[in-house]
Parts: C-alpha cells; structure tokens; sequence
C-alpha cells in the first residue's frame, strides 16, 4: 500500500504461504487514515520468516479491526513512528516471535496507539522471543499514549525457559514507555510474568486486569535490569495462582507473587487482591518491594498467599 489515503483494505483472505519477502503487508510511507477490516491473513511458519503487517514512516491514523493473522513469526509490527494506530477485535494464532510489537528506531516511535479487545492465543514453539504483546521504546524515543485494553492473552503454561516446551514469555509488556494505560486485559498462563512495565516506563495506570496462573509474578512494575519505573498506579486487578516451582523455572521465590515491585518509584497499589484459589499454594507472596521508593498501599485483600502478604527488600 503505498502512501494510501482514505483507503479501505478488506475484507479478503490473503494467502502468503510460500511468500519469501519480509512483509506480507506494507502501510507505506505517509500514509493517511486507512482502514483494513475483516482480513485473514495465512501463513506458514514452516516456511517462511515474514511479518504478516507493518508500518513504514510517517503512517498517520490507521485502524485495523475484525482480522486474523495465523501462521506468521509476528502478527502486527509497529515500527517507525506511526500515529493514531487502533489494533481492535483481531485474533491472533500460530504465531512464533511476537503477536502485537510496537517498537521504537532511528526513524522515531509510535505514538497514540490502541491495542484492544484482541484474542492472542499461546505461541508456536520455535519461535526465540514469544511475547504476545511487546512495546520496545528507546530511552530517547519513548513510546508515548498507548491503551492496551480488554485483551484476552493465553500462554501454554509452561515456563519460556523449558527447552522442550518452550513456553511463552511476558504476556504483555512494556518498555520505555510514557502516558500509558494496561487496563481489563485476561493473561493466563504465561511461561514468565503476566503484565510488565519496566525500563523506564513512566505516568501509567494497570487496572482491572485479571493475571491468573502465570509462572512468575501476575504483574511486576519495574524490573532488575530497570534504572527506574516511576508513578504507576496499580488498581483493581486480580493476581491469583501466580508462580510456579517446576524443573525448567528459574524463578526466584521471591518473583512468585501476585504484584512485584522491583526499582520503583512512586508506585500506588489500590484494592487489589493477590492470593491463591487451590489448594497448590503456588503464589508465596502478596506483594513484593524490592528496591524502591514512595510505594504506597491502600485497600488490598492479600490472603491465601503461601508465605506472607508482603516481601520486602533493599535489593
């Protein structure tokens, strides 16, 4: 598509098995206000190593709703510096590396974009990084005012370490991002963390997802490898059965927890509830706090964890 404008794309199936580019579907350069509804992207992960959707420079204002994209390395690449991007009510299967990356370059970042109401089911396994949902900003280029929301996100329940398996990483996660909102997503059963904000993300809010059975922490604001995360609230969720001790998980104990936070400053956590369900007592920990600062806590029902309701440490 080149630097279309007041284009309609859909719906239609496009077949890109046997396709041996890069992108099976580009929005050119200065693009403008196109609109790609009710397509069925295919693919075959076998053969191929291509993206089924990107972006290129200067894309303003583009909406993609009512798709599906299977069999691809990763579903949809925001790259460049696109602006007003809605990703909506698209199903994402079979993909390898990541379903949804938005991601920061030289040519600048996206910004004013909505990822919602998406189904992402769990990754093939050959795929390196297999994260569902990956925002990538640059310290210099943060990614700025985005709205991941009501997103249904499946793992496979086994830990992104296993080298049989090979489970999927973080469901969602953020980095280096400013102006954000994470707010009634379903992540069940990832291979690491549920929810991740970290590495300099800043002024955001998680709220009212539900993290279930995840094998590290349901949400972690913050990270080791973070300088900072700074004024975040953390409102409403549920974080139940979180982390697990199986032979391929190298998570700390400390990391089985409903809500983590780890090199956090002026972090808020409000009535959220953190605990266990069964009687397998994976989660040991409510909350922990780990190497930060101005964390304050109001209203949450932190019962039936395993160890304690809080962990806190220095480092």
């Amino acid at each position: 598509m080149r630097s279309a404008v007041n284009t309609g794309l859909g719906p239609l199936t496009l077949d890109a098995q046997g396709f041996r580019g890069t992108t099976a579907v580009r929005v050119g350069e200065g693009s403008r206000r196109v609109l790609i509804q009710g397509c069925d992207l295919l693919s075959d992960l076998r053969a191929s190593r291509h993206t089924a959707l990107d972006t290129a420079p200067g894309v303003l204002n583009l909406t993609i709703r009512g798709c599906t994209f299977t069999g691809f390395r990763t579903g949809v690449l925001l790259n460049n510096d696109p602006s007003g991007v809605d990703v909506r009510d698209s199903t994402f299967k079979q993909w390898a590396e990541r379903a949804i990356w938005i991601r920061s370059n030289d040519d600048g970042a996206a910004s004013n974009v909505d990822i919602i109401g998406n189904t992402i089911w769990p990754p093939d396994p050959s795929g390196t990084v297999r994260q569902p949902i990956q925002v990538n900003g640059t310290d210099d280029k943060p990614i700025v005012n985005i709205r991941i929301n009501s997103n249904h996100v499946r793992g496979t329940a086994v830990s992104h370490k296993d080298p049989v398996g090979r489970g999927s990483a973080d469901l969602i996660s953020l980095h280096r991002c400013q102006r954000f909102q994470v707010v009634g997503n379903v992540c069940v059963a990832s291979g690491d963390v549920g929810i991740t904000v970290a590495r300099q993300s800043m002024n955001g809010v998680v709220a009212r997802n539900q993290c279930l059975r995840n094998a590290s922490a349901g949400i972690s604001i913050g990270s080791a490898e973070s300088q900072y995360t700074s004024d975040v609230l953390v409102k409403d969720n549920e974080c139940l059965d979180n982390g697990r001790a199986d032979v391929s998980n190298s998570t700390p104990e400390r990391a089985r927890v409903g809500i983590n936070i780890y090199h956090g400053s002026n972090v808020t956590v409000v009535n959220n509830r953190c605990g266990n369900t069964g009687n397998g007592k994976t989660q040991l920990y409510g909350v922990t706090i780990i190497a930060s600062s101005g964390v304050a806590m109001e209203g949450n029902t932190l019962t039936e964890n395993a160890r304690s309701t809080v962990y806190r440490a220095a480092r």
